[in-house]
């Protein structure tokens, strides 16, 4: 994995400590905790608007900050775009000026590539308190990269925004994730938008980041209940579209396909799915004629019990690289005897398989 963020710093501050020790990829990274946990704070040492008492802080290998070597780059120098959560964009300047004044330099063909990414053309003649909370959102986006930033940081972009307007400002976030190949911290309240987003995943808490790693495994940690709940819990695949069955797009996670229904699909298209744990029902036989259209034998690798519930933790047999978690009553495990190494089937309808596209090859 090549590194984006490495941050391990330590902070005390009106009598409260913070201790971040993490390392990110360089795509995409969701940052996630409860208010209050030190969020914002990581955000601020980043950019150099609070000074970490020890510790270090390396963005794509270069460091920005460390005690030890008495490195502390200016924050002017620490080329860093910071979209925050209210924007900042300067009202008396149309959008176009807005745009311009962010640009490190006078690029056309960079400021043009921009306002397409983002579908800014027909914003350009208006001011700041003319536009939707998305639209602002999307000039605060483009302001941020043409400063040409090393990095960008993002906190909780869809603050405040409605359901509708969040989904209709998510795929600008993923063209930008895709196509702007610089590392990215994200800092996010919705679990549905955090799952469809993230390559890399950090969960903090009063803090401390206490997981992180790849978005799928962050994602199923039962410690991620705390914050997401139990009904948001489940897995994060990477795949590409295969095929088709009538009306069902085949999805090739790693070797193992998946049948998942909407429209839209183009073969060779790259796509996240998201399933939820509560969505995948166990069987301990082959199920016969059905109307789910994901039969998927799998191992137990795990069983993680909890009040009520269990969270039964997969490996398909088709391939290694992939995990499922299903969410169960304790009564149902312990009906069906479940036990670590035994062999199920896991059940899930084509319906319930939510997707993001990326790209195509």
């Amino acid at each position: 994995m090549t590194i984006g963020f490495d941050i391990n710093v330590r902070l005390n501050r009106r009598g409260r400590a913070f201790d971040f020790r993490f390392q990110t990829g360089d795509g995409l990274n969701v940052l996630f905790g409860p208010s209050g946990a030190g969020k914002t704070t990581v955000l601020n040492m980043i950019t150099g608007l609070v000074t970490p008492d020890s510790g270090h802080i390396l963005i794509n290998g270069t460091p920005i900050f460390d005690a030890e070597q008495a490195i502390n780059t200016p924050l002017y120098a620490r080329s860093i775009g910071y979209v925050p959560q209210d924007l900042l964009l300067f009202p008396h300047m149309t959008v176009r000026q807005n745009l311009r004044y962010g640009e490190k330099q006078n690029d056309q063909t960079a400021y043009n590539r921009c306002v397409e990414m983002l579908e800014l053309g027909p914003l350009l003649e208006r001011f700041p308190p003319q536009l939707s909370g998305g639209e602002g959102r999307r000039v605060a986006l483009g302001r941020a990269l043409l400063s040409q930033p090393s990095a960008l940081l993002l906190d909780e972009p869809m603050a405040g925004l409605d359901p509708q307007r969040r989904q209709r400002l998510l795929p600008f976030i993923e063209r930008i994730r895709q196509d702007v190949k610089i590392p990215i911290l994200y800092v996010s309240h919705f679990a549905e938008e955090a799952a469809r987003l993230a390559d890399d995943a950090v969960m903090i808490q009063s803090g401390q980041a206490i997981a992180y790693g790849p978005a799928d495994q962050v994602f199923s940690n039962p410690k991620a209940e705390a914050h997401f709940g139990p009904f948001d819990l489940g897995s994060v695949l990477e795949g590409q579209v295969t095929g088709f069955d009538d009306n069902l797009a085949l999805i090739n996670c790693h070797g193992q396909i998946f049948k998942v229904s909407g429209s839209g699909y183009q073969i060779g298209t790259n796509i996240r799915l998201r399933i939820l744990a509560r969505d995948i029902a166990l069987f301990l036989d082959e199920p016969g004629r059905t109307t789910v259209q994901n039969a998927i034998p799998c191992t137990i690798t795990k069983l993680d019990e909890r009040d009520g519930s269990v969270l039964v933790r997969l490996c398909p047999a088709d391939t290694k690289d992939i995990g499922l978690t299903s969410m169960i009553t304790a009564q149902s495990a312990q009906h069906l005897g479940l036990q670590t190494g035994q062999n199920v089937f896991a059940m899930i309808k084509a319906v319930a398989v939510t997707r993001s596209r990326h790209s195509a090859n």
